[in-house]
Formats: structure tokens, C-alpha cells, sequence
């Protein structure tokens, strides 16, 4: 379980893949052809407003992966807009490679909240070692009431740099007892990182 910097190729790009129901609407292709020239564009070096805020593009870059699966294909928690964009790149040789960051999740496996929170303790002993901010894993949570609640989390990497934090949708409550798993929460979450 590490944090990998990875340059994916038209070679290497068939060694992921992503579940997303998403994939066949058009919200979904749409999203993908934005990216594609975002990723191209940060891929040459062109600098627009939002690259020169936040020069780092880890909205574009930073690709969290299960490392549950220890083979190739590796399956893309987080990333398959991006991944899409990529297939698209390369099939256009719009690109040779494009430099990124693979991080594991930071919850998934997780059955407990001790669990839970030793992953999460990893994982951010891998992003130090790249001088990669915390707030770029996916996944959030909290002990509230001796109970550990997790969320998907929308932050910085989802908001493109914009200092907005929202979640949405409690999706896992990691306890003895069961939750109910359609629990909503909004907390402001404005000042919880740093950039």
C-alpha cells in the first residue's frame, strides 16, 4: 500500500479500469471532454488562472486506487472521468504520457474503525513522503459519539482549488451495530485543511 508517481502511456493505460454508472450519460461524456483538453493543456504546461492558484492540478492528477487488488487490471476508485479522458488522449495522440499520482484508498477494506483509522494513518504517511496534502483523499470521516462515521468527500481536489467543503450521501458507518446508510450531514468544513 503506497503512493505511487506513475506516467501513464497508451502501454500502461489497459492496466486500469473504473466501475462507473455514470459512463453512459451525457453529463458523463460531457465532463470527459472538458477534461481531455485540461489534462492535455497541464500535461504542456499551459497555465490558465485556476493553474497558477493552485499549481499542483491535483484535481487532474491524483488517482486513488484499491489496494485490494494486488494485479493488474487495477480497479480506479477514484478517477474515471479522468480515466476516460486518458483512453480518448492516447487514441488521438493528443499526448505521449501524463504524469500523475496513484494513492490507496484510504477507508476501503476497512471493517472496523480501528481498521479504518490505521489505513488512514498510512495513507497519510505516503502522501507526506511526496509533500502531497492530506485533503486529496477521497474519502473523509469522523468519530462522533464513539460511533465512526464515512463519507465520500467533495474538497479541494473535486472544487478545483476553491476553498469550498461539502459531502454528500453517508455511504459507510463502520461499527458493531448496524446504521442507517441513507443519514445525511452538513457540516462546514471551510477551515478543516490548509492549503
Amino acid at each position: 500500500m503506497e503512493v505511487i508517481k506513475f506516467k501513464f502511456t497508451p502501454e500502461n493505460i489497459d492496466q486500469f479500469y473504473a466501475y462507473d454508472w455514470r459512463k453512459d450519460t451525457d453529463e458523463f461524456k460531457k465532463d470527459v471532454q472538458v477534461l481531455v483538453k485540461k489534462m492535455v493543456d497541464y500535461q504542456k504546461g499551459i497555465k490558465n488562472e485556476l493553474t497558477k492558484r493552485y499549481p499542483g492540478r491535483y484535481d487532474l492528477t491524483v488517482f486513488t486506487y484499491s489496494q485490494n487488488v494486488e494485479s493488474a487490471p487495477h480497479l480506479i476508485n477514484d478517477g474515471s472521468h479522468r480515466l476516460e479522458a486518458l483512453k480518448i488522449i492516447f487514441q488521438n495522440k493528443l499526448l505521449k504520457n501524463f504524469d500523475a499520482y496513484l494513492i490507496p484508498s484510504n477507508i476501503l477494506g476497512a471493517i472496523t474503525k480501528e481498521e479504518a483509522y490505521t489505513l488512514n494513518r498510512i495513507v497519510n504517511k505516503e502522501l507526506d513522503k511526496y509533500g502531497l496534502p492530506h485533503w486529496v483523499k477521497k474519502f473523509d470521516f469522523e468519530d462522533r459519539d464513539g460511533k465512526l462515521i464515512a463519507w465520500k468527500n467533495i474538497n479541494l481536489i473535486d472544487t478545483g482549488g476553491k476553498d469550498t467543503r461539502k459531502q454528500y450521501g453517508i455511504k459507510w458507518f463502520l461499527n458493531e451495530d448496524k446504521q442507517n446508510a441513507d443519514d445525511t450531514d452538513q457540516h462546514n468544513y471551510k477551515n478543516k485543511y490548509a492549503l
